[in-house]
């Protein structure tokens, strides 16, 4: 009988996974205070709102829930709806101009509902961490 020439293929060993990046620690919620109609963020929050683009961007995943508040009086609670809402659009903006999409920043804007804290403030926390 002819010599058998049937080869047999064999995949390569499977390459070592790379380790899985460090867990960060949790972070804490942000409270940012604001003066009065002020809508720009203050100074001080700057580099705190750089510390959370550089966590999104190393995690894809994760993603921010921003609740603003702002003050008034039954009379002008519409208004304070609008300014609460432009002040959370203005630090999704500022992190859309971080590298950020849009759609992983979540957006309470929720006027006079303070709900016992600050009345002109902004909470920012991560939803999954």
């Amino acid at each position: 009988p002819p010599p058998d020439r049937t080869q047999t293929a064999a995949l390569p060993p499977p390459q070592p996974k790379a380790p899985p990046p460090p867990a960060l620690p949790r972070m804490e919620p942000l409270t940012v205070l604001f003066d009065g109609a002020a809508t720009a963020l203050p100074e001080p929050a700057q580099a705190r709102l750089d510390a959370i683009a550089e966590r999104m961007k190393a995690n894809g995943l994760l993603r921010l829930q921003i609740r603003s508040y702002a003050s008034g009086t039954p009379e002008t609670a519409r208004e304070a709806r609008q300014l609460s809402l432009a002040r959370a659009l203005a630090v999704r903006e500022r992190l859309g101009t971080a590298g950020i999409a849009s759609t992983r920043v979540d957006i309470r804007a929720l006027g006079m509902e303070a709900g016992g804290g600050a009345p002109d403030r902004l909470d920012m926390e991560f939803l999954n961490q």
